[in-house]
């Protein structure tokens, strides 16, 4: 049996940083790298179009660019990506995932990695490595 993730509740968020590694022949001839901050907030279910069942959502903030918004599955142990979209592009796409694949795992842990995720045209790839795992105490108890 899996570990269940923490309920998750409309207005949750969290602040992280994300570093992203452009390769070589890319951008320069060396690895570039640059550290994001973002804020991850829970929307609770959303509709996204008039044909389509609400979901549940995730607003993404990174400063200084337009607001993206996941579209998620949320699982006992896990959150499963279904797609996303900028809310500040009106001529954004809706990229859906198929199949869905896990954004956060429950027992995930410090060197353990996420599914890698790799544009078609191998332009781009999404991965996910856990480098640190820290306790947080909040009025509800201390958690891992």
């Amino acid at each position: 049996m899996h570990s269940p993730i923490l309920p998750i509740k409309k207005d949750d968020f969290w602040k992280y940083k994300v570093r992203v590694e452009i390769q070589p022949g890319v951008a320069s001839e060396s690895v570039v790298a640059v550290e994001i901050d973002k804020t991850r907030t829970f929307l609770g279910k959303v509709k996204i179009s008039k044909d389509r069942t609400p979901v549940e959502a995730f607003d993404v903030v990174v400063p200084g660019q337009p607001v993206e918004r996941g579209l998620v599955v949320i699982q006992e142990d896990r959150v499963m990506i279904l797609g996303a979209y900028y809310l500040e592009q009106p001529d954004a796409r809706l990229a859906w995932l198929k199949p869905a694949i896990p954004s956060m795992v429950a027992e995930i842990r410090p060197g353990q990695q996420m599914v890698l995720l790799t544009v078609r045209d191998g332009s781009g790839k999404r991965g996910i490595k856990i480098v640190a795992r820290k306790s947080i105490e909040v009025p509800a108890g201390e958690y891992y």
